[in-house]
Formats: structure tokens, C-alpha cells, sequence
């Protein structure tokens, strides 16, 4: 009987004990309200009932959420991920977007993820080099050298480790080549960038400082190097093949430059085309549509402006045949030419030879611009430097006309003189047959003296 009545006092005691005792530690159940069940609100780490429960609304998957658990809340099977994490520039404390449950528990999560509201996280923190690139997880991007900073994430070799921390690399036997997921191909130290898209790039810091660009094609050292930030301007569809061409382009387009140092002067320009070493303005410049064919900086043999449709030959030009576009049904306002022989003949040919010791230094023949100017400025044009030029071929309409003018005072003077002619053998004829007459009767008196005179005898 005395162990029966133990048996309570014994329980009492515990319980007192337990009462009275210092409590045991209580592991963390929940950080916010969507931990807990429904119905149920975090309070101090642990899921309680809600005292005050409000209507429950939930989202369907891809649908805006409530992050602190409130509604809407995401449906079973579904997590209340930031905004900021799918769309780029939001980053609401509150507003997320339900998307698929990943995980409970961190274990559920890769090495270096942490399981947050149900989403695997990588530890954004750990981050042992200090280099800004986080370690990362297995399936993630991350530091691909965890202890050396490696912030470019440079790996010529593409063998997983870093250039920093990689011990077989060596940038004097390693092609350094690279692609990525945007269509970018780089070959080249340090070549190319991770900026812009479907670019190739081959030669040595080509395009390597540009923020910016598409579709560019380039192919020499040096070359297309400062391309600007896509809010600043931007260079695509451009095509390099030589050395340093394209240099110093921050913005431009569909530019091709062809040859060492083509189109090096042009910071900002699009539509050119360079062809040949140091192709292009002597200067820098910022021009467009413009065309380039030389062999030296001092020369440019060939120079072109696609939007005017002109083109300038620095040289002797020899071709078989040259025609020029004169169709009726290509012009308009047709009116005779008022020039002619009086405009002809103010014009005085010249002898003389070029200051430039660069062209030929045999003596020419031909006119001087500014003598033309004064009597027939159509046929004088200027160009950007202020020198003049005579369209010698325009001259021959002129021509034309002055030897028009010249044929019809030859031909009036030509009937004029038969006229003249005519009157004067009238003349002549009438002349002829007084003097005839005359004669007749001079000779008839002369004989009849005769005649008298042998009868005296």
C-alpha cells in the first residue's frame, strides 16, 4: 500500500521539479508567417494559432505573393520568391511571385545554397578571396578560384580553374580562346569582352574595352577597342581585318575597315569604308558615310561620300570608257543653254604645273577654276577645303553651242559674200558689153580716119 501512494507522490514531485526548473532550449520552428500552417502565425520562433485570423487569398503559380506570409499566399507545391529575383529593377520588400517549392531543408539545396521560404539561395556572403565573385554552389556560377581573387573570372585554358590559381597556365603557350551563351567568340589575349553579343573577335586586347555592340566582326590586334555603354552609344555590324583599324570607334555602325590603322582617326562615325593602310582622315574625326582607298597617311588616292554620290580620284585617271547617266525621262526643267561663243572666248588656256611634289611634274594644259568661276560657274565646284574643280566635261555643252553660234555667223557671212559676188559679175558683165560696144565704135571711127586719111594721099 505504501508503494502504491509513492507512486503519485513521485509524479507530483517531477512535475513540480519541471515547474520550478530552468527551461530547456526550444529549437526555432519559423522566421515568418509563411512557415507556419495555415491558420497559424510565427510568434517568438514557434507557430501559434493567430488570435485575429483574416480571409486567406491565394495566387496561382507566376501570380504576385505576399513575402512576410500574408495574402495572397502561394498554393501547395508552390514558394513566394522576391520580384527582384525574375524581374530585373524590382526589388519590393514585400511583393514576390509564386514559383515552384524547391526545398525544407538546407540539406535539400546544393553545397553552398541555403533553403529560404522554400528556395534554394546562394550563400551571397560566403565569399572566402574577397574578390565580389561569391564561392557559389555546384550548380551555380561561382568563384572559379575560391582562395586567389580572380574577379574577371579570366580561364584561357577553360579547364574549371581560374588563371590565378591555375598552375598549368601559361599565357605564353596557352591559345587564349573563349565563347559564351551570347554568340560571343574571342581568340586572343585579352580579347574581347562579356559584353554585347554575337561578336567575333580575334587578335590580341581586340575589342577588349568595349561595353557595348553586336554583330561585329574583328580581326586584328588593337582593333575596334573602345566601343561605349549601350546608354552612351553603342558599334554594330562593324568588320575589321587589320591592326588597330576601327581603333578608337565608341559608336558607329556598319563600318568596314580593311588594312593596318584603317579607319583609326574616327571616333564616332557609321557607313564608312576604309580600304588599305592608314585608310581614312589624316585628323580625328566623327564622320559617316565616307570612302577611303590608300596606302600611306599622306595620300589618300581615292576619297568618296556614298550620301552625295561623289568621288574624287587624287590621280591620273585612265579607262577605256566613261559614260555619264543623261536620260530625257531622268531629267526635268530642260531649257536651252543661254552660253556659247561670247563665254568661249573669255576663256584663256593656261600652262602649268602642281605644288604637290607628290603628283606629276610634267607640264599641263588646262584652265584655272577661279578664271572659269567668273563666266560660267556651273562648270566650278568647291570642296570641303575650299579648293575648286572644273567638270571639264560640262565645257563640251558649251562647245556645242559656240561652234552653233560660229556656223551660223559663217554661214550669213558666206551669203553675204555670194550675194556680194553675184551683184559685182552683174557688174562686170554690164561693164563687159559697154566696154565692147565702145571698142566697136572706136574701132569703126578709127578706120574711117584711116580711111580719110589715104584719100588725102
Amino acid at each position: 500500500m505504501k508503494k502504491l501512494m509513492l507512486l503519485p507522490a513521485v509524479f507530483l514531485t517531477c512535475l513540480f521539479s519541471l515547474t520550478l526548473g530552468p527551461k530547456s532550449a526550444v529549437a526555432e520552428e519559423c522566421v515568418l508567417n509563411s512557415d507556419c500552417p495555415l491558420g497559424q502565425i510565427c510568434a517568438n520562433g514557434q507557430c501559434a494559432v493567430d488570435p485575429n485570423p483574416r480571409p486567406v487569398t491565394y495566387a496561382n503559380p507566376g501570380g504576385a505573393c505576399d513575402l512576410g506570409g500574408n495574402s495572397p499566399r502561394c498554393r501547395d507545391g508552390y514558394a513566394c520568391s522576391s520580384l527582384y529575383e525574375h524581374t530585373e529593377g524590382r526589388n519590393r520588400d514585400r511583393e514576390g511571385i509564386c514559383i515552384r517549392a524547391q526545398c525544407q531543408l538546407n540539406s535539400d539545396c546544393s553545397l553552398g545554397e541555403m533553403c529560404r521560404r522554400q528556395i534554394c539561395h546562394v550563400d551571397l556572403v560566403a565569399d572566402q578571396d574577397s574578390d565580389g565573385i561569391p564561392d557559389g554552389s555546384a550548380n551555380l556560377p561561382r568563384d572559379n578560384c575560391l582562395e586567389i581573387p580572380n574577379p574577371g573570372q579570366e580561364d584561357h585554358d577553360r579547364d574549371g580553374r581560374g588563371d590565378a590559381c591555375d598552375e598549368d597556365y601559361d599565357p605564353g603557350q596557352v591559345l587564349q580562346a573563349s565563347t559564351s551563351s551570347n554568340g560571343q567568340v574571342s581568340v586572343g589575349v585579352e580579347a574581347g569582352t562579356r559584353h554585347g553579343k554575337n561578336n567575333t573577335v580575334v587578335g590580341g586586347k581586340a575589342f577588349s574595352q568595349a561595353r557595348a555592340g553586336e554583330d561585329n566582326t574583328v580581326i586584328g590586334a588593337k582593333s575596334l577597342m573602345t566601343v561605349r555603354e549601350r546608354r552612351r552609344g553603342k558599334s554594330d555590324k562593324n568588320t575589321t581585318l587589320g591592326s588597330e583599324t576601327l581603333r578608337i570607334l565608341s559608336a558607329g555602325n556598319e563600318n568596314i575597315a580593311i588594312g593596318y590603322k584603317a579607319g583609326s582617326s574616327n571616333s564616332a562615325g557609321s557607313g564608312n569604308v576604309y580600304i588599305g593602310a592608314y585608310a581614312g582622315s589624316e585628323k580625328p574625326t566623327r564622320e559617316s558615310n565616307k570612302l577611303y582607298i590608300a596606302n600611306s597617311s599622306q595620300q589618300q588616292l581615292i576619297t568618296g561620300d556614298f550620301r552625295k554620290g561623289k568621288v574624287i580620284v587624287n590621280g591620273e585617271l585612265n579607262a577605256r570608257a566613261l559614260t555619264q547617266s543623261s536620260d530625257e525621262r531622268l531629267k526635268k526643267d530642260i531649257d536651252p543653254i543661254n552660253l556659247g561663243l561670247e563665254a568661249i572666248l573669255q576663256l584663256e588656256g593656261k600652262t602649268y604645273k602642281w605644288n604637290d611634289a607628290s603628283r606629276s611634274q610634267q607640264t599641263h594644259i588646262g584652265l584655272i577654276a577661279q578664271e572659269v568661276e567668273k563666266v560660267i560657274p556651273e562648270v566650278v565646284t568647291e570642296d570641303e577645303n575650299g579648293f575648286k574643280a572644273i567638270a571639264y566635261a560640262k565645257l563640251t555643252t558649251i562647245l556645242i553651242e559656240a561652234i552653233k553660234e560660229q556656223q551660223e555667223i559663217f554661214s550669213k557671212n558666206v551669203a553675204d559674200l555670194e550675194g556680194a559676188i553675184a551683184v559685182l559679175e552683174t557688174e562686170n558683165a554690164h561693164l563687159k558689153t559697154l566696154v565692147s560696144n565702145d571698142l566697136e565704135a572706136l574701132l569703126a571711127r578709127v578706120a574711117a580716119l584711116e580711111g580719110i586719111s589715104l584719100a588725102q594721099h
